[in-house]
């Protein structure tokens, strides 16, 4: 069954970023999807709050918010239906390190 019915965004991540997708729900599955199908860009992980019952999207590992530090990404996709606003303000904060851009859906 197919999820990807959430519009991956294009026009705001450069063809060969890495990007690490904030939300681990139908938004962020349906963006993981669209990436495996066109390898547009490189994922590295997947961050969620509920990283400890989610352990892969299609591949693609799902971590902890805290952990993105860890990683060395170009942009940070906010792939979520709410909340939105908070996951920005964590990130912009200095929640996980996101020091870099982060994008809504």
């Amino acid at each position: 069954m197919s999820v990807s019915i959430y519009q991956f965004p294009y026009e705001k991540i450069k063809q060969g970023e890495s990007v690490i997708i904030y939300g681990g729900g139908n938004v962020g599955k349906s963006f993981v999807e669209q990436i495996n199908k066109n390898s547009y860009c490189n994922i590295l992980a997947v961050a969620d709050k509920n990283f400890k019952n989610i352990v892969s999207i299609n591949g693609i590992k799902v971590i902890s918010p805290d952990e993105i530090s860890k990683y060395d990404y170009d942009k940070i996709i906010i792939a979520v239906q709410k909340q939105k606003n908070e996951i920005f303000e964590f990130l912009h904060t200095g929640g996980g390190g996101g020091k870099r851009r982060a994008y809504y859906l």
